[in-house]
């Protein structure tokens, strides 16, 4: 299976062990599916952050994470945080600006975009703004 790129997949194999390489803390729940869980903790003396990386091969749909804690605030008006879908995964990128392909690594992109939204969530606690890049955009369908 080839991305839209013209580029091969990257095999869950090398996924697998990308990731225990970029981050050893994250554990690989489920193999079949690739799941993995850890920690991060992307400000120093900041929240420690529980993520769930869901891989799911297909085309259509790249990877998703959730925070399993702590439990994130809605934004203002909302029953969901801010920067994630209705099923409270986090929204790390556009698929037209800043895709992700099947040909990326996961290790290399989602986690440390996933850090990132971490970072710019604690940042939004405290101010009140998000501070990180945003997109217009309306929200993914889950199903």
């Amino acid at each position: 299976m080839g991305s839209s790129r013209g580029h091969q997949a990257v095999s869950p194999a090398l996924q697998i062990v990308a990731m225990q390489r970029a981050f050893p803390q994250m554990r690989l729940v489920n193999r079949t599916r690739l799941v993995w869980r850890g920690d991060v903790q992307p400000k120093v003396e900041g929240a420690v952050f529980t993520l769930e990386v869901h891989a799911f091969w297909k085309p259509s749909r790249g990877p998703r994470v959730w925070v399993l804690a702590p439990i994130l605030a809605p934004k203002p008006g909302s029953s969901i945080p801010p920067h994630c879908f209705s099923d409270r995964s986090l929204c790390l990128y556009h698929s037209r600006e800043n895709p992700w392909e099947p040909d990326d690594v996961i290790a290399e992109t989602i986690l440390p975009w996933a850090c990132e939204w971490c970072f710019f969530y604690e940042k939004w606690l405290d101010t009140g703004r998000w501070l990180g890049l945003e997109f217009q955009h309306t929200a993914r369908k889950t199903a």
